[in-house]
């Protein structure tokens, strides 16, 4: 059985790959909030990792701890974002989860 060993180059391709898609998902599919928050959380997810991966290889646990605040900082964000446009539905009279058409693109 031949083993692979995975090295920082396996991770920060993967980190760049998931930037990329969150990139292209930003530029071309920004039509909605969803879709936004969705894109921007990929690209913060792939730079989580760039710095999981260079703690790793590191030896440190400088890039795990940034990586847990950021993750922190991020869920507070989306919180605030969600609970806006919940407000902003709210106030217009809209149904926001009654009505599946609100939820597809």
């Amino acid at each position: 059985m031949i083993m692979f060993e995975i090295s920082l180059l396996h991770y920060l391709l993967l980190a760049s790959g998931i930037f990329i898609l969150g990139t292209l998902g930003l530029i071309f599919r920004s039509r909605s909030v969803p879709n936004i928050f969705i894109s921007v959380q990929l690209m913060i997810a792939a730079i989580c990792i760039t710095f999981i991966a260079f703690s790793y290889f590191n030896k440190s646990l400088d890039g795990q701890a940034f990586t847990f605040y950021i993750l922190i900082i991020t869920a507070v964000s989306v919180v605030i974002g969600l609970a806006l446009v919940i407000a902003a539905f709210r106030k217009k009279g809209l149904r926001i989860f009654e009505d599946q058409n609100l939820i597809n693109d």
